[in-house]
């Protein structure tokens, strides 16, 4: 009988994401612990025996049958390891990866067929809960530890399941295989220390605003995926500055010529804007008035028709996230098609250097699409 000397390594997984195949991102690799080509990764039988025994305990929410959506998720090719606060904010970036390249391309998806409310909605947060157990000393040992929040709950195998969430969101195909491997990028040594934070932290906020177990209120979710765009586009720090920095941002990098502009008459002053930009004005003012404490109706969620005001801001932020793994070439390997086809629609003898990236995820993205489906196009 093996003994378990260091009772500090862990085994962490992703109970109800059912990849169908293995995913990597950096030094994480997300596995289904079910699938056929997989039934020998972990070869000792008798730590597998114990896993099984534990995986058991995830079980769905008709039958409580145990589940078979397990996803492992091995670091350095290590399915047990320590999970350091280093370890573990790695792991928690590339879960927040899966989370938004799954989330974000369906909505745009949905969006784009002029699918607004019915019929399919993209995944949830939820269905991507992170769980880490330590294994025991013995693997004779029952009892197994478990941390929720603050608290640390010890109970035996057997005693206790744990149910699949409702909140789980409609259909899950999967997270965008294209993003992904412009993600994975992001781990190289050499990538910038400072733009992966500032994604890694803008996405944490996107998980968040994504939550729908947690019962967190849809104003509480504006101000999480603003402040995600505030990370992801590094806003200025002084506040006063902030809504028309969001405001110029989406002129100079998302609208273009054939975008509809719109005159405003704003505190006696006249605006004319497209209407991208004043969707972004308004979603700033929206965030700043919850913000303040303001007596904000849930009528003024909704940005026209069926679409809300959050739906947008997924959409806007995809392409925003886009545009910054182009600038760093974590899509490298398509740079050049973009640009091919980009001067096919450009005049002849343009120079290459002209096109401008944003130009490149537009087309290559079918981000008109979108645009065409929020009016902002005709």
């Amino acid at each position: 009988m093996k003994e378990l000397t260091n009772n500090k390594l862990r085994i962490s997984f992703l109970p109800w994401a059912d990849l169908g195949k293995s995913i990597k991102l950096g030094p994480i690799t997300f596995w289904p612990y079910f699938g056929e080509d997989n039934q020998n990764k972990i070869a000792d039988p008798e730590i597998k025996a114990y896993l099984n025994k534990l995986l058991n305990l995830f079980v769905d929410f008709y039958k409580g049958k145990p589940v078979k959506t397990i996803t492992i998720c091995s670091y350095n090719n290590k399915h047990l390891y320590k999970l350091t606060d280093s370890v573990y904010e790695t792991l928690r970036f590339a879960v927040d990866i899966l989370i938004f390249t799954s989330i974000a391309p369906a909505r745009k998806t949905i969006v784009s067929n002029i699918n607004h409310s019915g019929g399919w909605a993209p995944p949830t947060a939820d269905i991507f809960e992170l769980y880490s157990f330590p294994l025991p000393n013995s693997l004779k040992d029952d009892f197994v530890a478990f941390r929720a929040g603050n608290s640390i709950n010890l109970f035996k195998i057997g005693d206790f399941n744990f149910h699949k969430p409702f909140a789980t969101g409609g259909i899950f195909s999967g997270p965008d295989e294209e993003l992904i491997a412009g993600f994975d990028r992001c781990f190289s040594d050499d990538f910038p220390e400072n733009i992966r934070e500032r994604i890694l932290r803008s996405l944490e906020w996107f998980r968040l605003a994504h939550v729908e177990g947690a019962d967190v209120s849809a104003l509480s979710k504006v101000v999480m995926m603003a402040t995600a765009f505030e990370i992801l586009l590094k806003f200025p720090k002084n506040s006063s500055e902030k809504k028309n920095y969001f405001t110029n941002y989406i002129k100079e990098h998302i609208a273009s010529e054939n975008f509809i502009k719109e005159n405003r008459k704003i505190y006696n002053k006249n605006y004319e804007k497209t209407l991208a930009e004043f969707w972004a004005w308004d979603f700033y003012n929206l965030r700043s008035s919850i913000v303040h404490g303001d007596n904000v109706s849930y009528k003024v969620l909704i940005y026209k028709n069926s679409l809300s005001h959050l739906i947008v801001a997924d959409l806007v932020f995809l392409e925003c996230m886009m545009q910054v793994l182009l600038d760093h070439e974590c899509i490298s390997n398509n740079i050049r098609s973009l640009k091919e086809k980009c001067a096919e629609l450009l005049l002849n003898n343009k120079p290459e250097d002209n096109i401008k990236k944003s130009l490149a995820a537009k087309w290559f993205w079918d981000a008109d699409d979108v645009h065409k489906a929020l009016g902002w196009i005709s």
